[in-house]
């Protein structure tokens, strides 16, 4: 008998470990149920150490991996992927696996790309497999590789009525929108919004089906289309209470054809655009798209003419949602419209208040020219009330002509002096279209296309007819495109050149690619910016820029061309011999001073001390010798005491 208990296995010992393992592990699930983490790690953590060989360590492992990444994720990678190594067998390696590619996916795409592929082809009959064939199919998607519906269909066919296959079908619907194949679109999703899984993509797939009815809509004219995505849109709710933003983008997409997009079509109703917005917006005010919804009911207010109801409705938005990110282009919405109807003193107010709310958006830069501009030339603005879209063009080629004929003086702007003939000029060609609001419909630029090409019919000088070839470029007239690089890149003034590279952005063209990128890799037309505060720039921040090489930035962007940070940024030295001049414009040229001082550099010194040596000998009892010289001495002070506190690069 003794032999016998030498010679054979222990099942008692074996089973007392395996109870001992699975109670520690259950008494750590029980504590995690009653929010005592600190327990619950601490008995996951006694599971896998003293029970390692037991099958409940890799679930205890991959516990506690769960717990300590809420708090730590640089600490679980290590533990995510002792599970999938240790225990490659185990129900809880795909999981641990997901979980790893998951938190490497920041840092290292293709690492992470080839785990979640491991998880679908080692475990193909596991419950995460579909899902690392989804991960797959998205960085493939983010990376723009034409194989990416390959595996959005292969989650789709292989996992047919999963979650997963709901998600890969909606894709694959939106993917078919993205190549206009509607009615392979309509079948998509369509069958997305069949399969058991999410109400939230349920409704997500009936919003992009009633999308793909509005652009066959758009494309074909057919009142079909039309009338299934009116049935299709205005009822998500019937089948999707609870789903509010879905309803709500559902309404917002009617609301948007009805406003804009139909025009062409001959579907243009104001008024039921916003009762379709005013009747959702008190069932579901707190959404994603509440305030899309209210920008475009204030919109149809201004589209109607009643510019004074739309500035009255942004305005209760502005104070109903303070915080509201949507903010800075509804208060420069504000400015815009103010400035139309002639009141110059609530435009500057709205452009202000857009500049505080948020400086680097695109629209305080917009508020803070417009703002300057709309300050310094009151009298020109005042001369161009609301108008046609022909007629106000007409208005300003008058005064077009009137400021060639006549240049502006030039004085020091707050937002990025000075401002001259050329800021003057591009304000007033900026106003045959205005292409800075939120609210020029594709009508609008087609009239002022139309009334621009009948107008270089009958003008004979060249310098009018670049200008009026800028105007056509706005209007993203590709026609012009050859006239427009030619200005970008031989034209004596920046003014004009800077004309030329915003007109390019219009027309979107890919041929203007190279002038695009010379002039952002060599214009010297420069201006300075501030954010009307001059004491700003002296804590490092570079202040001289091109607006030439800024907008080549922008087209190329939209292009699809990579721009380098900061490739606007040009030397102090271009803009020195702009603003030099403006030291002898008056006698107590103080703001003027002030600017020179705060760009620096050799070339600003030496202009500053040349107004100093002027200035004495003119008028010796002046104090502005004296007051130049401090400023210079103060900014280079400010300026050492930042380069000494910079961190070393």
């Amino acid at each position: 008998m003794a032999s016998l208990a030498i010679s054979s296995p222990c099942p008692a010992a074996i089973s007392a470990t395996e109870r001992a393992a699975a109670d520690a592990l259950t008494r750590a699930r029980l504590a995690l149920r009653g929010s005592d983490k600190a327990a619950a790690k601490s008995l996951f953590e006694k599971v896998f150490t003293d029970y390692p060989d037991t099958r409940q360590a890799p679930a205890a492992l991959l516990s506690y991996a769960y717990l300590v990444v809420a708090d730590d994720k640089v600490a679980a990678k290590p533990l995510f992927e002792k599970v999938f190594t240790s225990y490659p067998d185990a129900a809880e390696a795909p999981k641990a696996l997901l979980s790893h590619a998951s938190l490497i996916l920041a840092g290292n795409k293709p690492l992470a790309e080839e785990e979640f592929r491991a998880v679908a082809t080692r475990y193909p009959d596991s419950p995460e497999a579909p899902r690392g064939w989804l991960r797959v199919a998205y960085l493939r998607l983010e990376a723009r590789e034409p194989d990416a519906a390959m595996y959005f269909k292969l989650v789709a066919d292989q996992y047919p009525g999963s979650v997963a296959a709901q998600e890969a079908l909606f894709r694959l619907g939106r993917l078919s929108i993205r190549d206009k194949d509607y009615d392979k679109a309509e079948t998509t999703l369509k069958e997305a919004e069949a399969v058991p899984g999410s109400d939230w993509t349920k409704s997500q797939a009936l919003v992009h089906l009633g999308e793909t009815h509005i652009f066959r809509f758009l494309a074909k004219k057919e009142q079909i289309d039309l009338d299934k995505a009116r049935e299709i849109l205005l009822h998500i709710e019937d089948k999707y209470p609870k789903e509010s933003r879905s309803i709500m983008q559902g309404r917002v997409d009617i609301a948007r054809l009805y406003s804009f997009e139909g025009y062409a079509a001959g579907v243009h109703d104001l008024a039921q655009a916003r009762q379709i917005l005013l009747d959702g917006l008190p069932k579901w005010p707190d959404t994603y798209f509440r305030m899309e919804a209210h920008t475009l009911i204030g919109l149809s207010y201004h589209q109607q003419g009643d510019n004074q109801a739309a500035v009255d409705y942004f305005e209760k938005v502005v104070k109903d949602f303070p915080e509201s990110n949507w903010n800075s282009m509804l208060l420069s919405a504000i400015g815009d419209l103010n400035k139309r109807m002639g009141r110059t003193a609530k435009a500057i107010d709205a452009y202000n208040r857009c500049i505080q709310f948020d400086p680097d958006t695109d629209w305080a830069q917009s508020s803070r020219k417009t703002g300057d501009t709309t300050a310094a030339l009151r009298a020109i603005t005042e001369r161009v009330p609301a108008a046609t879209p022909a007629e106000r063009a007409e208005k300003c080629l008058s005064l077009l002509k009137e400021e060639m004929a006549n240049p502006s003086r030039s004085v020091m702007g707050t937002g990025g002096g000075p401002i001259d003939t050329g800021y003057v000029q591009n304000v007033i060609i900026g106003s045959f279209i205005h292409s800075s609001a939120p609210n020029v419909s594709e009508q609008e630029c087609l009239e002022v296309r139309d009334w621009a090409n009948s107008a270089l019919k009958r003008e004979e000088d060249k310098n009018v007819r670049d200008r009026l070839t800028l105007v056509l470029g706005h209007t993203g007239d590709k026609s012009v495109v050859p006239q427009l690089v030619e200005i970008l890149q031989n034209h004596p003034e920046g003014f004009m050149r800077f004309e030329a590279a915003m007109a390019l952005y219009a027309t979107n063209d890919p041929s203007s690619v190279p002038a695009l990128k010379r002039a952002l890799n060599s214009d010297t037309y420069a201006r300075v910016r501030t954010g009307g505060c001059l004491e700003a720039p002296l804590s490092g921040e570079q202040m001289v820029y091109s607006p030439v090489r800024a907008a080549a930035a922008r087209a190329l962007t939209r292009l699809g061309v990579t721009v380098p940070k900061g490739a606007e940024l040009v030397d102090a030295k271009y803009v020195v011999p702009r603003l030099e001049p403006l030291l002898y414009s008056q006698d107590r040229p103080v703001q003027e001073i002030t600017f020179l001082a705060a760009i620096g550099g050799t070339d600003a010194e030496a202009a500053i001390n040349r107004f100093i040596s002027a200035k004495r000998t003119q008028n010796p009892s002046s104090d502005m010798p004296e007051f130049a010289h401090e400023v210079l001495a103060r900014a280079k002070a400010l300026r050492a005491q930042t380069s000494a506190a910079a961190p070393a690069k």
